[in-house]
């Protein structure tokens, strides 16, 4: 059948490694550039911590804590992006079970992993290498290309007004164009 070869042969390879790198990559400056265009655009100084493990007080290996895939704030409240650059695949177009699966389990990690991170961001607001000192809140979504379906009470909720935990790119372009 011509379409499902088509089809095939349009189909993203879900590939590791160096070319994964580069389109993840380029997922997080594409959602920073939207940051950049919106009233949500970063100091440089801030800007510039982007991309860059933070690091707590302390010397070893467990004073990392992660990067920032893209960054924003407005007044004293700060806007961190964990940006998934997760592949739309045909086992979750049709309903695979563990496609689908798979996917929410990651999705669902993800935010879990964020919101630890902000909750430590907010108890330490200043690091080694970063100083949150005049933000009072810290927005802290995970964003992905497409939706990816899940049932999570965590990442369904809204960390503030009209935008969840977990967000599609649309969903936070419209987020952050209101």
């Amino acid at each position: 059948n011509v379409g499902v070869r088509l089809k095939k042969l349009l189909q993203f390879p879900n590939v590791s490694g160096q070319t994964a790198n580069k389109r993840g990559i380029h997922f997080e400056d594409a959602v920073q550039s939207y940051i950049d265009a919106s009233s949500w655009k970063p100091s440089d100084g801030l800007r510039a911590i982007r991309q860059i493990h933070l690091r707590r007080k302390g010397n070893g290996e467990q004073s990392l804590i992660t990067d920032i895939d893209a960054i924003g704030e407005s007044g004293t409240t700060l806007l961190i992006v964990s940006c998934k650059a997760v592949i739309f695949n045909d086992g979750q177009d049709i309903g695979e079970y563990y496609a689908l699966k798979n996917a929410r389990l990651r999705l669902d990690g993800a935010v879990h992993k964020w919101q630890d991170v902000k909750a430590e961001l907010l108890n330490s607001r200043i690091g080694q290498n970063y100083n949150f000192q005049k933000y009072n809140q810290i927005i802290a979504i995970v964003c992905t290309p497409h939706v990816i379906y899940t049932e999570s009470e965590l990442s369904l909720a809204y960390e503030v007004d009209q935008l969840r935990k977990a967000a599609t790119v649309v969903e936070f372009v419209e987020w952050l164009n209101k």
